[in-house]
């Protein structure tokens, strides 16, 4: 009797390791094959502890600002952690049930032959369920479309807040731009006023004309310092991107000036399919696919096998047991099982059509406001700058040769600069529509075909 129930033992130990069932082959999704862009940062294996932050003490590109976000972003840290979970659940899905041992002591403390242990009967059973029909796998290949939704969010969400640092750079670089024309606004303000000081002394202008100039100043001053308090909050805002709330890096390098052109709108409908929220959306319609075959198979019972040994206490023998337990299936019970999972599977393939027009949508506008950005810089650039410039340039030297007041001059000063800043403006919208375009289509714009 000891050598039978260390036997069992030895098996029930056995039995309880972890155990992958054999799965049948089965092609490959789709969804999972379609280039994913950009990868996850730091899935597998995220960093333990505080992280140093490297960030650069001088110049800053937005390179440098990518590559500290991904590596630092506290919430894409987390959602690494989620993944690795959902990969630990993928692992033990597929897993079957644990088997059940059980004793059970017959005839014991009754009356007359049955008095304390003498005609004693010990029976050890051990059992285990065995699931047919594949729900082990299927249990499984649900759990792998988890894992890969969870890795489509967190692909999602790096884009966005890559998406959110690219547009703060550019209005760095926006705003200093628009200190480096202030300054130079400035620079020419108190050039004219050195010209006109010259001028009232020589008795050519009046000094009127003097405060008009020294008011225009001042008020280029209050600009100027409106200037200098948005960039410094927006350098304070790209910072915490990376968790840094002391900014060390002193200025954004980068020019606004890189134009490419813009690619058809069919073209970009078609690179929708490498965003990760159409990719999510097709797991998800697999997922629900796999599902409604799970549900439809529940109605197959899983066999139990059982086996174990009796102990005769009265005559010292034993002998084995062996079982077998098959439910007997109900016509109907799993009906409502397989209409919920086919109504989850049509909403799932709705959801998916809604999202793609919406996203069709949102493509749609950006690109409108690419191409109009676009456009309006080329008008900038050749119709409005290089005049614009003349003009003033004439203008100054008219004024210095006392041909036109002061006052004609200002106004050619305001339109050759209001001009820049138009043209750093619209140099600004067309990049955050590049990047909002980007964004949505997972990948750069250069990939498209025209």
């Amino acid at each position: 009797m000891k050598t039978i129930i260390s036997i069992l033992l030895t098996i029930i130990i056995c039995g309880c390791a972890p155990r992958i069932p054999q799965t049948p082959s089965r092609k490959a999704n789709p969804a999972l094959s379609i280039q994913q862009h950009p990868q996850p940062v730091s899935s597998s294996e995220p960093a333990e502890g505080n992280t140093v932050i490297t960030e650069p003490t001088g110049e800053l590109s937005l390179a440098q600002a990518l590559q500290l976000t991904l590596a630092h972003h506290p919430e894409l840290q987390s959602m690494s952690y989620q993944l690795q979970a959902a990969q630990a659940h993928q692992q033990e899905a597929g897993y079957w049930q644990n088997p059940e041992i059980g004793i059970e002591i017959e005839d014991v403390g009754g009356s007359g032959d049955f008095q304390k242990f003498k005609r004693q009967e010990t029976t050890l059973i051990l059992s285990q369920l065995i699931e047919l029909s594949g729900k082990a796998a299927i249990r499984r290949q649900i759990a792998e479309l988890e894992t890969e939704q969870v890795r489509m969010d967190l692909a999602a969400r790096q884009l966005a807040i890559c998406r959110d640092l690219t547009r703060c750079f550019i209005e760095l670089v926006f705003y200093r731009d628009k200190l480096t024309l202030s300054e130079e606004l400035q620079a020419n303000a108190r050039s004219i006023i050195e010209s006109i000081e010259k001028r009232v002394r020589a008795g050519k202008d009046s000094s009127l004309e003097l405060a008009r100039a020294r008011l225009n100043l001042a008020h280029s001053t209050l600009r100027h310092e409106d200037i200098v308090r948005n960039y410094q909050a927006k350098r304070q805002e790209l910072a915490l991107f990376w968790s840094s709330d002391h900014p060390l890096f002193t200025e954004a390098t980068g020019q606004l000036e890189m134009m490419q052109s813009v690619p058809s709108l069919e073209s970009l409908y078609t690179a929708l399919d490498t965003n990760p929220a159409i990719i999510n959306r097709a797991i998800e319609i697999h997922k629900r696919q796999t599902q409604l075959t799970s549900a439809r198979v529940r109605s197959i019972p899983d066999l139990t096998l059982s086996g174990g040994a009796r102990y005769y206490n009265e005559s010292d023998d034993h002998a084995f047991l062996i079982g077998l337990e098959l439910p007997i299936p109900i016509p109907g019970i799993n009906r409502s099982r397989t209409q919920q999972a086919q109504a989850n599977l049509e909403m799932a393939r709705s959801q998916a059509r809604a999202g793609r027009i919406a996203l069709m949508n949102d493509l749609n506008q950006w690109h409108s406001e690419l191409s109009y950005a676009q456009t309006r810089l080329n008008i900038l650039r050749h119709e409005v700058l290089t005049p614009a410039r003349e003009i003033f340039d004439a203008y100054k030297s008219s004024y210095d040769q006392g041909r036109i007041d002061y006052l004609t001059l200002l106004d050619a000063q305001r339109n050759w600069f209001a001009s820049r800043d138009e043209a750093i403006n619209a140099m600004t919208r067309y990049h955050i529509a590049r990047t909002e375009l980007e964004c949505l289509i997972g990948g750069s714009l250069e990939s498209v075909s025209h």
